[in-house]
């Protein structure tokens, strides 16, 4: 995706922690990638972008976003590079068994780089009770095979250190992670519901080891890293002096004003500032990484150490060095111009706790392998991209583009979840067998249809959905009443209009 233009940014404020480099100078991109840093530099023939008052620094990455799967958006590009962000690691939105669709319909048509932080769950994040019970489907074969098949694209394992009745599923985590050479992420921070059992926050420290990563470091929900009385605790310290990394992973309930600050003042400091956006908290409370990165000026962070934690830091702990985090030369032109406005703000945690803050960070521009974008904030914040709103009184539009071969599928598709009974989610416990059937079912017809996976989901998502969003396909068809799915994919599979009642 190398772009040939060449472009002269100069006079910025140039921030690039991996190279030592801090101050105004020019930047060179040609070809798609660097092509010189320096007081000097030059090109002839360039296209001319005066900085003057902006920072420029190697393109940020956000190792928590959730941009595929039940909390992810219609446009991930829209919390990626329209907010300044090159990089993405979508947090546990797929598993082993999801991870196909999410090539097929996130990783393969972003701007943005997205990478796949995958949950040991099969089916990745969906709502289903975190019990060792899910962990049936495992199957290390898979997984690793998978891996093997598909370089560079886990970047991390992600389990959740609550509602579990013992440490096991995190232990069979930690051993997945270790066979697949990449982190183990945590997430030891908000629950939907009070959990039944006690939080296994303790025990996820003490399974970590150096390079592993704990998020949600400054909530305050069950399971906080700072005791009754305000400190540290001792687990905590210990998993921090053995070189356990700490991300934030703002979120909807998982960063705290006063806990993060009792945390500053006894020197717990976090390795990645990450937005952990999702389609609950992009309107508020996190809006952008950009507005989290704020948050952490107003903690007392310097420009520079906040930069580091988005560019420098998750290249090197998650191994992308040779793609990310740095303006070397020859390296992809992944670049955020950003500036530091002065003023009068709030900055509110996920408590609806405020902060007075003078400063905030605001990106105004980027460039993903040398081509130039222009940030939009409020794109991601349209209703269209946060809320999936099935469209049940008629056919939606977007419908009609169906080929031929995909309404066939769609065809054989009704005949097989014809002999199958559902019930709609009606608010209770979702069950993750059901969805793992309505899954093979999907596979197995689509393998008898020459049509590519990403056609095939496409086809289904288009009976309901005006605006796609990448919801696993098992989950997605287990949400619906059988009555309504059936009689939709009949009337698009064979071109008729339905209005329902």
């Amino acid at each position: 995706m190398a772009n040939g233009s060449t472009f002269l940014l100069k006079n910025a404020h140039v921030i690039d922690p991996q190279q030592n480099i801090d101050g105004v100078m020019n930047v060179v991109i040609s070809g798609g990638k660097i092509e010189a840093v320096g007081k000097d530099v030059s090109a002839a023939g360039a296209k001319v972008l005066d900085l003057s008052g902006s920072y420029l620094t190697p393109g940020w990455i956000d190792i928590h976003v959730h941009a595929y799967g039940a909390l992810g958006f219609s446009d991930p590009d829209s919390i990626g590079v329209a907010q300044g962000v090159t990089s993405v690691v979508d947090a546990g939105g797929t598993g082993i068994l999801t991870l196909d669709e999410f090539m097929a319909m996130v990783r393969d048509h972003t701007t943005t780089s997205v990478y796949a932080g995958a949950h040991v769950h099969p089916l990745g994040i969906i709502g289903f009770e975190e019990s060792g019970r899910g962990l049936n489907n495992v199957a290390v074969e898979k997984w690793v095979e998978w891996a093997e098949a598909n370089p560079g694209v886990l970047r991390y394992l992600k389990v959740s250190a609550y509602s579990l009745p013992n440490a096991g599923p995190l232990y069979v985590g930690k051993g997945l992670s270790k066979i697949l050479g990449i982190p183990l992420y945590q997430h030891i921070g908000e629950m939907q519901e009070p959990p039944p059992y006690p939080t296994l926050v303790e025990d996820a420290f003490k399974i970590s080891d150096a390079g592993d990563i704990i998020t949600h470091v400054y909530h305050n929900n069950p399971g906080k890293v700072i005791g009754d009385d305000g400190k540290v605790l001792p687990f905590v310290r210990e998993a921090q002096r053995r070189g356990v990394l700490f991300d934030i992973g703002f979120g909807s309930m998982n960063f705290s004003w006063p806990v993060a600050e009792k945390c500053f003042q006894q020197d717990l400091l976090p390795y990645f500032i990450s937005s952990d956006l999702q389609q609950f908290n992009i309107v508020y409370p996190c809006h952008s990484l950009a507005n989290v990165m704020s948050i952490f000026l107003k903690l007392g962070m310097s420009i520079q150490n906040v930069i580091e934690c988005v560019t420098s830091h998750p290249a090197r702990a998650l191994k992308l060095m040779d793609r990310a985090g740095s303006l070397a030369v020859g390296m992809p032109a992944d670049v955020t111009v950003f500036q530091v406005e002065d003023g009068e703000f709030e900055l509110f945690d996920c408590y609806k706790m405020a902060r007075k803050a003078k400063q905030r960070i605001v990106p105004t521009l980027a460039f993903k392998n040398g081509k130039q974008i222009e940030v939009d904030l409020t794109r991601g914040e349209q209703e269209s991209n946060w809320f999936m709103q099935v469209s049940e009184d008629e056919i939606p539009a977007v419908a009609e583009r169906l080929s031929t071969s995909q309404r066939e599928f769609l065809k054989s598709l009704h005949a097989a979840l014809s002999s199958v009974e559902w019930v709609g989610y009606n608010g209770s416990k979702l069950n993750a067998k059901f969805a793992y059937e309505l899954q093979d079912i999907f596979n197995r017809v689509l393998r008898a249809h020459s049509i590519s996976l990403r056609d095939g989901l496409r086809a289904v998502y288009d009976c309901f959905l005006e605006q796609t969003f990448t919801v696993q396909i098992g989950l997605f068809l287990t949400r619906l009443d059988r009555s309504f799915v059936l009689a939709r994919m009949k009337a698009v599979a064979n071109q008729k209009t339905l209005a329902m009642a």
